[in-house]
């Protein structure tokens, strides 16, 4: 969702798209413990670091079911303990 929505035009939209579709293999929804997990980092990181909600909804996510991360951003989340990262570039 966060990959689609920086889209500036209908390009980078299919582009990205694609992208997910071959890249990604599963997409994990938000739950409870996700929310408490990802209140705890705003209130940790988001004056320190400029942790924004929903950075913090994709690195409880990636942490609670112990996955890595593909980010196009790094600095928006490296500083979160345990996390693990894979970045890329369009």
């Amino acid at each position: 969702m966060e990959v689609l929505q920086g889209c500036r035009n209908r390009e980078e939209l299919v582009e990205a798209q694609a992208f997910v579709a071959e890249n990604i293999s599963r997409i994990i929804h938000p739950h409870t413990s996700i929310s408490e997990k990802a209140i705890h980092f705003v209130g940790e990181y988001a004056l320190s670091h400029g942790l924004r909600v929903v950075d913090a909804l994709i690195a409880a996510s990636a942490l609670l079911h112990r996955a890595k991360l593909a980010t196009g951003n790094a600095k928006h989340f490296r500083f979160i303990p345990g996390l693990t990262l894979d970045e890329f570039s369009f």
